[in-house]
């Protein structure tokens, strides 16, 4: 995958337990987001949730020790 550093692992996944999740396609794949290192993280856990309330997708971090995805600015 162009963008990726020498040497570094790019796993794409692709899981839905949800049935009306399970014909979706992806459309593209962007490339890894890098920088200059600060030595702060090598690795972060991302989490997808569906909010029936609002009906739409939250994509964000997972809280600490949790399974529960925060908002944004609130982990």
């Amino acid at each position: 995958m162009s963008g990726a550093l020498l040497g570094e692992k790019v796993v794409a996944e692709r899981v839905f337990s949800r049935a009306k999740f399970e014909e979706a396609e992806v459309l593209k794949v962007l490339e890894p987001l890098w920088g200059q290192a600060w030595g702060y993280r090598c690795k972060t856990r991302l989490g997808v949730c569906w909010v029936a309330k609002k009906n739409k997708v939250l994509v964000s971090f997972r809280k600490k020790k949790s399974g529960w995805v925060a908002k944004y600015g609130q982990v």
